[in-house]
């Protein structure tokens, strides 16, 4: 297929409407009711770069009959407009059933020169020979079997995430710290770990990072985290322990947490991750939500008004090898409808919610299990003839340890080619004691086999053997049965 320029195409005036018009069109229509009508947006640098490839198939200056039979809110005539101009299109028609997305998409596209028709395509009536379309353009509805669809259904945030709760410092106001106080105690930098504030002090639901790791935000904690015993600290860093002197005259080593701790300052591990979920809020005007997913980019800790998860299973394999899906899955998170998160948590007095790990595991994840399928198929078409598809036939999908360990080392190894390949498969074949031409089988447990002239001895171990193996004697040998070796050589 021939293929044009792939230079960035501006964006005509409608298509900021079109994006606002299509974020709050999905957030009002609950997924599973998206996922029913196989409903799902087409972002409009894909849609630009198919209809490039339609312009470099089409004569110069040929005047456009354009067909959507699917149109949404419009994405394919947005990039229609951008890739060959107004003054191109002779006729441009767009077919939607659903009106809650035809509706406002007409009432955009008025007076643009596209015939919006809210009907269903399959039913209408062709045009005359005359008039038929020249290009067509559509992502037509996709509603799996029903198998798929079960599947999907079924899925749970815990099937893509193991949610923890963030740390328990055992006193915030003694272990979470400012810069402006760490430095006017002349406390060590190297023990203090950024921290991040409390979900009302973050502005943007994306936390981004300096080149430490560390969040760039105006409010900027830090957790004291040291595990060095006492009488270390006080001997290499005298004013952290003068501090930690301070602490057990306020009676904060006392408590239940701390005092379960050794040493008692030590605070438990949380390793840091992409994504993130408030775990207590109210309803907010101005988010219309009491929870919120962040994305977070920095290395810093994460205190317990926040729930944290970590991608496993097939979600983290998929994120290892797409990095940038990252943010789609975190889209896909915040389009989580608040009628599902608050019908999971729980209420109290005053219109306060919360929701626990294991609620928010139990969320309906219709969309993320969509999104991994689409994915997982496209990977899987476009690797066919690669080593990590190979890898997947070889090992079988059962055996997920070998896989993930190959792949890691597949990713490691310069060049990563067939060479690196054939390494990685004898390796790991070898290491299970596993042979290509039958499956693998445990060996049994060798028995003692006794020695026939071993002499007595004392060890437990051997009398026990030759109780269950007695000896056997065995007569010497004759003197000699054969000639010595100086004998054959003079003869």
């Amino acid at each position: 297929m021939a293929t044009s320029t792939t230079s960035t195409i501006q964006p005509n005036e409608y298509e900021e409407h079109r994006v606002k018009l299509q974020d709050a069109l999905d957030r009002s229509k609950l997924q599973h009711e998206r996922n029913r009508l196989g409903q799902y947006a087409t972002p409009i640098s894909l849609a630009q770069a198919m209809l490039r490839e339609a312009e470099a198939l089409m004569e110069k200056r040929q005047h456009l009959r354009f067909l959507d039979p699917a149109i949404g809110t419009g994405v394919f005539y947005s990039a229609l407009l951008d890739v060959f101009g107004q003054s191109r299109i002779e006729k441009a028609v767009g077919y939607e059933i659903d009106p809650h997305y035809g509706l406002p998409a007409k009432r955009l596209w008025t007076g643009t020169g596209i015939d919006l028709r809210l009907e269903d395509f399959t039913q209408a009536v062709p045009p005359p020979e005359h008039g038929q379309y020249n290009l067509l353009v559509c992502n037509p509805p996709y509603v799996p079997n029903g198998a798929e669809r079960a599947e999907i259904d079924a899925a749970r945030l815990s099937r893509f995430f193991a949610i923890k709760r963030g740390q328990v410092t055992g006193g915030n106001a003694f272990f979470i710290l400012t810069k402006e106080e760490i430095a006017r105690r002349g406390l060590p930098p190297s023990l203090m770990r950024p921290l991040l504030p409390s979900p009302r002090h973050l502005s943007d639901d994306e936390v981004t990072t300096d080149k430490d790791g560390h969040p760039i935000l105006d409010q900027r904690l830090f957790l004291l985290d040291c595990r060095l015993p006492e009488e270390v600290v006080r001997e290499q860093h005298p004013e952290l322990w003068r501090y930690l002197e301070e602490g057990k005259a306020q009676g904060v080593a006392a408590r239940y947490l701390c005092r379960s701790r050794n040493p008692w300052y030590a605070q438990e591990r949380r390793l840091p991750t992409k994504f993130l979920c408030t775990y207590i809020g109210r309803l907010s005007k101005r988010r219309g939500t009491p929870f919120r997913f962040i994305l977070n980019h920095s290395q810093a800790a994460v205190a317990n008004v926040y729930l944290l998860m970590y991608p496993h299973g097939a979600l983290a394999r998929l994120l290892s090898e797409k990095p940038a899906l990252v943010r789609r899955v975190w889209r896909t998170l915040r389009d989580i409808s608040t009628d599902i998160l608050l019908s999971e948590g729980r209420v109290y007095g005053g219109g306060l919610y919360k929701i626990e790990p294991r609620e928010l595991g139990n969320v309906p994840a219709t969309a993320l299990a969509e999104l991994l399928r689409l994915e997982a198929s496209d990977s899987t078409s476009a690797t066919d003839a690669t080593p990590a598809r190979r890898q997947t036939d070889l090992f079988g999908a059962g055996d997920q340890h070998l896989a993930t360990t190959w792949q890691q080392a597949f990713r490691r190894s310069p060049g990563g080619g067939s060479g690196a390949f054939d390494a990685g498969l004898a390796d790991g074949r070898r290491r299970l004691g596993r042979a290509t031409s039958r499956p693998f089988r445990r060996r049994p447990p060798r028995r003692p086999t006794p020695r026939l002239d071993a002499p007595p001895t004392s060890n437990a171990r051997t009398r026990a053997t030759a109780r269950r193996c007695p000896r056997t004697t065995v007569p010497p040998p004759p003197a000699r049965l054969w000639p010595a070796s100086s004998d054959r050589l003079r003869r």
